[in-house]
């Protein structure tokens, strides 16, 4: 029950110092933490819940990907976790985001360029 509340917490830190620039230091800090919690929520229990509260660390992840402060290869690890979490199967990385939807948009194009930045 801690854990979740100190989660959460990390959520809202996150949330109100989206604009703050943290040093390489802070941002390794933050992410660590983010890593721990995914570790003890996730790893320990071998699901994506905590087995004493039922609690999952998908939205701390979701969060943190969201906010401007992570360097690219944190973000790439914490892309890894969020599709670990999802599972197999959650269409996550199968091609019919927002990639196909954009392609559809453009098929009423009735081949006249002029209208095309």
């Amino acid at each position: 029950a801690k854990a979740v509340k100190a989660m959460r917490l990390l959520q809202r830190f996150m949330f109100r110092n989206q604009e703050y620039r943290f040093t390489d230091k802070d941002k390794a800090r933050l992410f660590g933490a983010v890593e721990a919690y995914f570790t003890l929520l996730h790893r320990s229990s071998g699901t994506g819940r905590s087995a004493g509260t039922g609690e999952s660390a998908l939205p701390l992840i979701e969060d943190a990907l969201k906010v401007p402060f992570f360097t690219a290869k944190q973000k790439t690890a914490m892309l890894r976790w969020h599709e670990e979490l999802l599972g197999p199967g959650s269409g996550a990385g199968s091609g019919t985001g927002a990639g196909a939807r954009s392609q559809h948009a453009n098929d009423n194009d009735d081949g006249d360029d002029s209208n095309e930045w």
